[in-house]
């Protein structure tokens, strides 16, 4: 352990930490390689994310309870890659965080899964102001954009660049972006929509969660004022 790094650690201690005490493990938080929901990084989103990420707690099962709190971030690294080459052709860049724990005999048995490989994937969440098309580069929150992510335009798969990241958050507080295509229309997503398709969209959704995840009863309160018989439909169908 470097000496700056053991500095860097105890900023954020109540107390000083000697270096037996203390476990360093590095993991990669994200990079600008499209994932599996179709969606990237941008640069200027990395190097924000650089920042924001320090001093955050790591937590398991994304559960943050106390006892889930197994970890804080203390450093940050943003890494250019230039021998390896994104899908959509740009040099892969990832961002490296320094991660310690303090050494227990509650996580030695984490810590020996950690050296050992089987515990090292993470996720992350974040707050993105903006969300680019690649094909045409419209902020998809407030126009309309009639390219699809996951599909191919001009040999190119077309996906959302994540842009203008403003904070770095749990999982459990971060919020749902809803895409609807009401019937006659094109797929955007739910803050375009009007009043009484976002009411419809949201009441879609309730049934559908109760579908997933029935409840004995519910309180359905004034949702027929948007449309009796269709609400009547659907309460009478679940």
């Amino acid at each position: 352990m470097e000496n700056n790094q053991l500095t860097k650690i105890n900023s954020f201690t109540r107390r000083n930490f000697s270096e037996d005490e203390i476990y360093i493990f590095d993991v990669i938080l994200c990079d600008n390689e499209i994932d599996r929901d179709a969606e990237r990084f941008s640069h200027n989103s990395l190097l924000s994310l650089q920042k924001l990420f320090i001093g955050k707690t790591g937590i398991s099962d994304h559960n943050p309870k106390s006892e889930n709190q197994l970890a804080r971030i203390f450093d940050t690294q943003l890494i250019k890659d230039n021998s390896r080459l994104t899908s959509w052709g740009e040099p892969y860049e990832y961002l490296k965080a320094s991660v310690y724990m303090i050494r227990t005999d509650a996580n030695k048995d984490l810590i020996a899964e950690i050296e050992g490989g089987i515990k090292k994937e993470v996720s992350i969440s974040c707050l993105a102001q903006k969300k680019k098309c690649s094909v045409c580069g419209c902020d998809k929150d407030t126009a309309v954009c009639s390219h699809m992510k996951g599909r191919m335009y001009s040999g190119k798969l077309c996906h959302t660049v994540l842009d203008d990241v403003t904070d770095a958050e749990n999982i459990l507080e971060c919020g749902i972006d809803i895409h609807v295509q009401p019937p006659g229309k094109k797929l955007q997503n739910m803050s375009l929509l009007s009043g009484g398709e976002k009411a419809f969209t949201a009441i879609a959704l309730l049934f559908a969660i109760l579908k997933i995840n029935p409840s004995p009863f519910c309180v359905l309160d004034e949702i027929f004022i948007y449309n009796f018989k269709l609400c009547s439909k659907l309460c009478f169908h679940y």
